[in-house]
């Protein structure tokens, strides 16, 4: 019995599935140019710092944090014109370089230049500091650590 695959031209090239899940997110974006949700997503997934991710990737190999940034992009990916809504996001920076916590800031600002509330429980510094408001609490509040 002869097996018969799936292939997606490309540039002359052709694409198996296992070629599509080790892709980069750069490859993806430029494989899938003309489907718009895949853009949409590719670039959610860019703007919460996860572009480094594999679409092969099992969920189980995942932090917190990139479940949560996964977790989010589903959510926006769906209800980002929805803009009424409230987002409560918990240590959404843990295990982000610093060039990464940058560019998640920068995204949750347009965010809210968009009308979206966002609320963050976070510990890391320049995430605090670009907050409205900041309510610290807990044992040793403040300088001791909140």
């Amino acid at each position: 019995m002869r097996e018969q695959f799936f292939f997606l031209p490309f540039k002359g090239k052709s694409f198996s599935i296992a070629d599509i899940l080790d892709a980069s997110s750069d490859d993806l974006q430029e494989i899938f140019r003309k489907q718009v949700e895949v853009q949409n997503v590719i670039a959610l997934l860019k703007n919460v710092g996860l572009s480094y991710l594999k679409l092969g990737r099992t969920l189980d190999t995942l932090s917190g944090s990139e479940l949560q940034r996964l977790k989010f992009v589903n959510f926006l990916k769906h209800h980002r014109k929805d803009k009424t809504k409230v987002l409560v996001l918990d240590e959404v920076t843990t295990g982000l370089h610093p060039k990464d916590v940058g560019q998640l800031i920068t995204f949750l600002h347009q965010l809210t230049a968009e009308g979206f509330t966002i609320i963050t429980v976070d510990h890391n510094p320049n995430l605090i500091a670009q907050a409205d408001y900041n309510i610290d609490i807990g044992p040793g509040a403040g300088s001791d650590g909140g």
